[in-house]
């Protein structure tokens, strides 16, 4: 009769406290959050690519704004590189398809937000210069 009464509830796994590991929720934020910043790092290549028509530019540009951004940034003072390395494009979108949230990162749906930011400020600069250059 006990196990009958306790059927509906999930089992949790006594190591993680997990229930059902497939259907956490952070666990489907995170997947649905990688595809969703994929996406976000297509659309900001494509941005770049639309923006310099070369596709060694547009790489260079696109990598340069992910991952460079961050490295030329520790050359700034540590209190100023504290307060500005969660805002970084790499740093930012890449909190959501983490499970664990680092001490001083920004949310998830915050960092992809910032993250989509610089994705839409490259994309309005493309549309603009497409349309000057090409009307």
């Amino acid at each position: 009769m006990r196990e009958w009464a306790t059927w509906p509830r999930p089992r949790r796994f006594p190591s993680t406290g997990w229930t059902r590991p497939g259907r956490h929720w952070r666990t489907l934020r995170a997947a649905f959050g990688g595809g969703l910043y994929l996406t976000a790092v297509g659309l900001l290549g494509f941005g770049f690519g639309a923006l310099v028509r070369y596709t060694a530019g547009a790489l260079s540009a696109c990598y340069g704004l992910l991952f460079a951004s961050t490295a030329v940034l520790d050359l700034l003072p540590t209190r100023w590189r504290n307060d500005l390395i969660r805002y970084m494009p790499a740093n930012s979108g890449s909190q959501i398809f983490t499970t664990v949230r680092g001490h001083d990162a920004l949310a998830p749906w915050a960092g992809i937000g910032v993250f989509c930011c610089f994705v839409a400020v490259v994309l309005a600069a493309a549309f603009v210069l497409v349309a000057r250059r090409d009307a």
